[in-house]
């Protein structure tokens, strides 16, 4: 199994927006591919997250509990690697801006 093709990066999104995290690798069987938030076992929350084909992550209308360190573990018969850390930032005020009279 090679190195990853595409990792998770950091991101900074609105609330309510989608935000994908990257993750895909090549190997001789297919490596399985799953996702760590903040060093624990991601609890895919099926209306919202789905992992796409290509192993990445997409989280749609994102919450203020989406936040945090996300990372990716593919393994296959005989390897495993853990990808780097992207983050995930939400702002609740992105594309709005305030003045004061």
């Amino acid at each position: 199994m090679s190195r990853f093709d595409e990792e998770p990066e950091d991101m900074s999104i609105g609330i309510g927006q989608t935000a994908r995290f990257g993750c895909s690798a090549n190997g001789v069987p297919s490596p399985n591919i799953s996702w760590f938030k903040d060093k624990q076992p991601l609890v895919i929350d099926p209306k919202r997250m789905i992992v796409l084909p290509s192993g990445s992550l997409e989280i749609t209308k994102a919450r203020e509990t989406d936040q945090g360190i996300y990372k990716c573990h593919v393994s296959n018969i005989d390897k495993q690697h853990v990808s780097g850390n992207g983050r995930l930032v939400l702002s609740s005020h992105q594309g709005m801006y305030f003045t004061n009279y």
